[in-house]
């Protein structure tokens, strides 16, 4: 009786890319031969047809050639990728690009698959196969699935109302403050920068900062806006761990 345990051979069955063994051929249970005749054809199929479709494998066929290559091999004239999960089969066969939309759906959208997140979506095919940029694929896929957005909740809070902000009364009666970064190291050790906005006059005032530490953001509080231009009456923020924590203690200490 024919086995359908390879997944790629499972796979193709199932979305119609190969006969139907039951009416195609008939034989006799123990008549394996048949059997791994009409495989042979199947592999061969794979390799000769839909392999070739895909230009950007021609750079795979070739470096498989390479006598130093260790990644790459063809088996049963499929190309296979060596797989490096200990837990996993050993070589991987690599997925022409029309082929890979129809795996994606197969294993996200059908009724078997049950619509699972992107780790575990990307966990089944990446055993079974692979083929260049698979973890971008799947990323796009699971994100963009319209039966998932329909009908599984955001696993997060809602957005709050939006709330109107009253006009300033002053120069530096409220003002905003934001942290940009982290950025790459300066030549002067700097990674963040910190802006300040006045909701009055819409003047920015900036400043490069070491680290996003609240004793630097209380500092620049202190030095930058309440020694030069008087201290604010309403700080808005947006509601960082670094804004909620110790910075409105250290900032009256400070003043």
């Amino acid at each position: 009786m024919p086995s359908f345990h390879d997944p790629l051979r499972l796979f193709l069955f199932a979305n119609n890319q190969i006969g139907d063994p039951w009416k195609k051929r008939t034989w006799h249970l123990s008549d394996s031969r048949a059997y791994r005749q009409y495989e042979a054809e199947d592999k061969r199929l794979f390799g000769n047809v839909f392999q070739k479709k895909d230009q950007d494998l021609a750079k795979l066929k070739l470096l498989s050639n390479s006598s130093k290559n260790e990644e790459f091999r063809f088996i049963d004239g499929i190309l296979c990728r060596k797989n490096f999960d200990p837990d996993g089969k050993l070589w991987l066969p690599v997925i022409p690009k029309h082929l890979r939309a129809d795996i994606l759906r197969h294993f996200h959208d059908a009724p078997t698959a049950g619509h699972l997140g992107f780790a575990k979506t990307y966990d089944r095919i990446r055993k079974r196969f692979y083929w260049p940029g698979m973890y971008r694929n799947v990323v796009r896929y699971v994100m963009h699935c319209r039966e998932c957005q329909r009908r599984k909740s955001v696993p997060q809070r809602p957005p709050g109302r939006l709330v109107p902000i009253p006009p300033a009364i002053a120069p530096f009666h409220r003002i905003g403050i934001d942290l940009l970064g982290r950025f790459p190291k300066s030549v002067h050790g700097n990674k963040w920068i910190i802006v300040c906005t006045d909701y009055s006059t819409r003047y920015a005032i900036t400043k490069a900062l070491p680290t996003a530490e609240v004793d630097e953001i209380a500092k620049f509080l202190l030095e930058e806006i309440v020694l030069r231009h008087g201290a604010p009456r309403v700080i808005i923020t947006d509601r960082g761990a670094v804004f909620r924590s110790r910075l409105v203690f250290l900032s009256r200490r400070l003043v």
